[in-house]
């Protein structure tokens, strides 16, 4: 291993420098060969590491992160068509939607909810807790045409943790509407229904 052999030779440099005089069979040479070897083997998994960090480097767990942050389907392809997919996916374009087109996305709203936008920010009005449904929607809005840089947050006030029980949803639930703890922290107070 070229590593191993490059840490001997440092720290056997680094110790002649002091002093320390090294013989085939002796105990300091024996001593920096281990040293040489743990520090070779921090080399290698640090190199494993790093080339599973890039898309056209990945084997292994690297493809697999990048697969579930893409929210890639897990398939039977080569590593090669796995690499080729998901540089496909990181060279689309994020939000290529219009304004007029985000305003016909929201309007599946309804004519009761408006928005504002101001300093990235985008305000919406008229969505309380007591309508789910419009949250599901709110979400799957934010992911199809609301770029990460934006802000989006509701007109209320926010629930308090005995609004969050009385509503008599767990968590997961909740995860499931895509809306980012900022949205469901400023929801109006209420109950929900499923409309």
């Amino acid at each position: 291993m070229l590593s191993e052999q490059l840490s001997y030779e440092r720290i056997r440099t680094l110790l002649e420098g002091i002093g320390i005089n090294f013989t085939d069979n002796g105990i300091s040479n024996a001593e920096i060969s281990a040293y040489a070897s743990g520090l070779g083997l921090i080399a290698e998994k640090f190199e494993a590491l790093f080339s599973e960090l890039f898309v056209h480097s990945a084997e292994d767990f690297g493809l697999e992160r990048l697969e579930m942050l893409l929210n890639l389907e897990k398939s039977d392809l080569t590593v090669d068509e796995r690499r080729k997919r998901i540089t496909k996916r990181l060279s689309e374009s994020f939000g290529e939607f219009t304004f007029e087109e985000f305003k016909k996305e929201f309007a599946r709203l309804g004519s009761e909810v408006t928005y504002n936008a101001y300093q990235g920010t985008l305000t919406v009005w008229g969505i309380g807790s007591e309508n789910f449904r419009l949250l599901e929607i709110l979400g799957d809005i934010i992911e199809k045409t609301i770029p990460p840089f934006i802000k989006v947050v509701l007109s209320g006030y926010g629930m308090d943790f005995d609004c969050w029980d009385a509503n008599g949803l767990c968590f997961n639930e909740y995860d499931l509407l895509n809306c980012s703890f900022d949205i469901l922290e400023s929801i109006d107070t209420g109950e929900f229904t499923f409309d």
